[in-house]
């Protein structure tokens, strides 16, 4: 119980609460800061990407370009599996493919990609890739 009697101990009695509500702020804060996540993207690696919209253009057809910069993290441990198959990944932290297409071929490719994501749990993306194979 509070026994304030003059403009003095009120002082007092406020000033005390006023600190330990700082004081308590304070431990609220840390506590987020301890279980938030702070914001790291861990990217360490990057690379130029580049798109065009064909490599064989006819006189008065448009060439079009799209570039931009990823990012890559070494630390995703990506692995990339084209028709099942494992792809070599780059120091820079992506796979390449590469194919010589013939006139029979299927046309379509299935993409799977596994990596760890941001809270270290595997993470697999699938994605089915069409074309079309053109007769010469």
């Amino acid at each position: 119980m509070l026994l304030a009697t003059n403009d003095e101990d009120w002082e007092f009695v406020l000033l005390n609460l006023y600190n330990d509500l700082l004081g308590s702020g304070n431990v609220v804060i840390q506590f987020c800061d301890d279980h938030v996540q702070s914001y790291f993207s861990g990217y360490d690696k990057f690379e130029l990407l580049l798109c065009q919209n064909s490599n064989a253009l006819m006189p008065g057809q448009t060439l079009e370009l799209k570039a931009c910069i990823g990012a890559f993290s070494s630390a995703v441990k990506l692995r990339v599996f084209v028709n099942g198959a494992a792809l070599e990944t780059t120091d820079m932290g992506y796979a390449k493919y590469k194919r010589v297409i013939k006139p029979n071929d299927p046309e379509k490719i299935n993409l799977r990609v596994e990596y760890k994501d941001q809270n270290g749990m595997e993470t697999t993306r699938q994605q089915l890739i069409t074309y079309k194979v053109l007769k010469p």
